[in-house]
């Protein structure tokens, strides 16, 4: 039962749009290099967790914050929320496709490790492998910071 609460929890969270507030809210650059799309990004304001991490993705970390039932019991923040934003920082600056294999990796052990089992951590891994790539017009892309700079430049 555990595992199919999660699975449903997971796939409608993926399903779904992010829901940042405006503030964390960015447009993908129209200007983003693609043939720089596998280097680090320099130059970048230092990563920030609350101006630069939605938390996990795909609506994830929003849809739980409007769970109340489940805050009692697990807490106000999904347990796994800490590998998400590290797995985020990471994303942030972007870099090599190696080093995006491995924040995937370390992504899907954290989240394996907090949950106790690797279902929820295999899951995240292949969405994040599938939908992380640096050439996506999305928010949470490999390499996202460069969008940041742009606004800020």
């Amino acid at each position: 039962m555990r595992i199919v609460l999660i699975a449903s929890f997971c796939l409608m969270s993926c399903s779904s749009c992010s829901l940042m507030d405006e503030t964390q809210f960015f447009v993908v650059n129209p200007e983003y290099d693609k043939t720089n799309s596998w280097e680090k990004h320099e130059g970048l304001p230092v990563f920030n967790a609350g101006i630069h991490s939605d938390g996990c993705s795909g609506g994830m970390s929003a849809i739980y914050s409007k769970l109340q039932f489940l805050h009692k019991k697990h807490g106000k923040t999904l347990a796994w929320r800490k590998c998400c934003v590290i797995h985020d920082e990471a994303y942030y600056y972007g870099g090599t496709k190696k080093e995006k294999q491995k924040a995937d990796f370390e992504l899907k052990a954290c989240v394996t490790g907090v949950v106790g089992n690797r279902h929820l951590g295999n899951m995240m891994h292949a969405a994040v492998e599938i939908g992380g790539g640096p050439n996506l017009p999305t928010s949470y892309r490999w390499g996202y910071g460069e969008d940041f700079k742009n606004i800020i430049n």
